[in-house]
């Protein structure tokens, strides 16, 4: 079961995974979702997978200091906590997910940004299971 949803916020489309938090399972989602969208498309995700927990990317610089972004994420995960109060939501640090995510895909032939979001909240959501879940 992928009960964990992992999410990269962005200021146009959102990136998504989903993960095992028993096996360690991780799974970057296929799909373009635009940040106006992505309520609707957590909601519909949490009922298919019948999702725990949700892990939001919380961007920091490299001094683990807040950026200009956090704010709007924070604020996000408020509204998520507000949306869904039986779902556990983490903020979780994204640095370096994205630079990851394009590095796994350089010299592959795969430029679609929101296959790069899609694996930046597959890199977040991998690093949570294994630092917080120790799997």
């Amino acid at each position: 079961m992928l009960d964990l949803i992992g999410l990269d916020w962005g200021s146009v489309r959102c990136g998504a995974a989903f993960g095992s938090s028993t096996t360690g399972l991780v799974i970057p989602s296929t799909e373009v979702i635009s940040r106006g969208h992505i309520l609707e498309f957590v909601a519909t995700q949490i009922n298919i997978r019948n999702s725990t927990t949700i892990v939001l990317g919380l961007p920091t610089n490299f001094q683990s200091q807040p950026t200009q972004t956090t704010q709007q994420i924070l604020k996000f995960s408020s509204l998520l906590k507000q949306k869904f109060p039986t779902i556990n939501i983490v903020e979780f640090d994204e640095r370096g997910s994205t630079k990851q995510a394009r590095e796994s895909l350089q010299g592959l032939g795969f430029g679609s940004k929101h296959l790069v979001d899609n694996l930046a909240a597959a890199k977040i959501l991998e690093a949570y299971i294994q630092v917080i879940l120790g799997k």
